[in-house]
């Protein structure tokens, strides 16, 4: 059977800027290569370029056949040791695309399995990928292909053995739409989607699945009619607001993280913008507390109503990419929401420090802020699992206290 390709919009315009990108990929993380690519090294022909290549191949004690060795870094550069002083890979350009690992051939496309579908999207952390898609108001329509010109690609399989949410695809399709009803504020939909999800996580653990379809249906039907029987839902504004208690915990939670876990510079930079922004007028609790209130109405509120598709196609992008491997190795719906919404309220937190010292806010500025968040967090699966964990020893992890983080 003749596989299919699915993606978001901005993956057929998306093409590798190589020495052009600001924060190249092939610097300052591990490049893995994998046991097929590590053997096409060891057949190349020519002697002096196979010991060329295998001299800075570490090979893992105990890796797998996708894991199998990695390239050794330039340790005063950072930059991978095939990584040409042009700016490209001299792998690539030697022998073409065919001899890349999976891992450099693929990244930074996300490809999963889903039936006879591969699905496409891209990680974030690459900077022409995060501008093609958070800048482009079509950027996260879907669309079709039967075929794509890149070779080796890594494909994500769903577990055969793990129990996962029923009706996984239904759901993914349901948050999607949720989290592209243009008539709501897009923080009015985070909230929305997450009382969906609340409602999806109690269906399945009351043993009630096929419910969820006939759920999703009249909650979407609801919410595109405007909330009309629910006016407690109806209005942003109605939702309680509670600026300290944002500050204390998703700034208090970065400060503490700061130290040994920003290994990205692009990242260090705007770190160091944001503290400055943050404490502008003083670093006394009313005083950041206050500035900041005043630099979100300024700058970031404005930015929000400006450029709504900005993050829309972030969520979107996650969910799309993210959520069903999810779904299908057992996690909890609840737990990728929030997941989600705690990346929103940590980003906004991020733009509003940044505009403070930048006296703006501007779609490149917010563009390269979630580039290099993304970068820097990306692998680090305890960022967000130890944040909501902080919640939980608060007692601070209902659903009430989540809305309390998106709300401004």
């Amino acid at each position: 059977m003749k596989t299919r390709y699915e993606m978001p919009r901005y993956m057929e315009r998306f093409r590798c800027i190589g020495p052009a990108c600001e924060d190249t990929c092939c610097a300052w993380w591990g490049i893995s290569v994998d046991r097929r690519a590590y053997d096409r090294y060891r057949a190349i022909e020519d002697e002096h370029e196979r010991r060329r290549i295998l001299s800075k191949l570490n090979l893992k004690t105990e890796g797998t056949d996708r894991d199998y060795a990695s390239f050794e870094l330039n340790p005063a550069t950072g930059h991978c040791s095939m990584l040409g002083e042009d700016g490209l890979c001299t792998i690539q350009a030697k022998h073409g695309e065919a001899m890349l690992s999976a891992t450099c051939a693929t990244y930074p496309r996300k490809v999963n399995a889903e039936g006879g579908t591969l699905e496409i999207s891209a990680a974030l952390s690459c900077p022409e990928a995060a501008r093609l898609a958070l800048l482009h108001e079509d950027a996260c329509e879907f669309v079709t292909s039967d075929d794509v010109h890149t070779p080796n690609l890594s494909v994500n399989r769903p577990p055969s053995t793990a129990r996962h949410m029923p009706h996984a695809a239904v759901i993914r399709g349901a948050i999607i739409r949720m989290l592209k009803m243009r008539r709501y504020a897009f923080p009015h939909r985070l909230i929305l989607l997450g009382l969906m999800c609340e409602e999806l996580d109690r269906l399945a653990a009351v043993g009630d699945p096929e419910a969820i379809p006939a759920f999703l249906a009249d909650f979407e039907a609801e919410a595109a009619g405007g909330l009309a029987d629910n006016p407690d839902l109806r209005e942003y504004a109605a939702f309680p607001r509670d600026t300290a208690f944002q500050i204390r915990m998703l700034n208090g939670y970065l400060m503490r993280r700061l130290e040994g876990t920003i290994w990205n510079r692009r990242y260090e930079r705007c770190i160091a913008e944001y503290v400055r922004g943050m404490t502008q007028r003083g670093e006394a609790a009313d005083q950041v507390i206050r500035h900041y209130e005043e630099t979100f109405a300024a700058h970031v509120a404005p930015f929000i109503e400006r450029c709504g598709h900005f993050f829309e196609n972030y969520a979107v992008n996650q969910v799309y990419g993210t959520f069903l491997p999810g779904l299908r190795s057992g996690q909890r719906i609840g737990t990728l929401y929030r997941t989600l919404a705690v990346d929103f309220a940590m980003i906004k937190l991020h733009l509003t420090g940044i505009a403070a010292h930048r006296g703006e806010l501007t779609p490149e500025t917010a563009v390269e802020l979630v580039q290099c968040y993304t970068k820097n967090y990306e692998f680090v699966s305890s960022y967000r699992v130890d944040f909501l964990l902080e919640l939980a020893a608060e007692g601070r992890d209902s659903f009430k206290d989540i809305v309390l983080l998106i709300t401004n």
